[in-house]
């Protein structure tokens, strides 16, 4: 977060800083004030592993299907504390369900509002056994 407590400006991130984190990173937009996402652009890790390229795509059922609403949980809050959020869930990834641990930040275009907020996903390489309606959430605070 910037210093006094605001959001980081999107323009402050340096992707080329973190090359090897890339391929896992996924980049959203909050579009009307966190009421829709939009997917601006998808590591090729993930995309890899999903069997599909959602960059330029809706979070909306035709991507999500009846897991929807659990996905964007924690882009919503997110957009609500306006602070970085943590998570561990449960994804289904082409074939096989997969543990991740994630990291949601938010950043802001100038308008003091969550505008943009860049996901950093690190996938389990074994198949999950567990229920995948188990998962856990944490807001990030000073």
């Amino acid at each position: 977060m910037e210093a006094g407590g605001g959001l980081p400006s999107r323009a402050g991130f340096r992707p080329e800083a973190v090359p090897r984190l890339l391929p896992t990173l996924a980049v959203v937009e909050v579009l009307s004030g966190g009421a829709a996402f939009r997917y601006r652009l998808v590591g090729t890790a993930i995309t890899q592993l999903a069997g599909r390229n959602a960059t330029g795509r809706m979070l909306d059922r035709d991507l999500y299907g009846p897991d929807l609403e659990r996905m964007l949980v924690p882009y919503r809050r997110v957009v609500a504390e306006a602070a970085p959020v943590l998570t561990r869930s449960s994804i289904l990834f082409a074939d096989s369900w997969r543990s991740t641990d994630n990291m949601f930040v938010p950043f802001t275009m100038g308008t003091g509002s969550v505008d943009v907020i860049i996901v950093s996903v690190s996938i389990s390489e074994r198949l999950l056994v567990e229920d995948r309606n188990v998962g856990h959430i944490a807001v990030i605070r000073d």
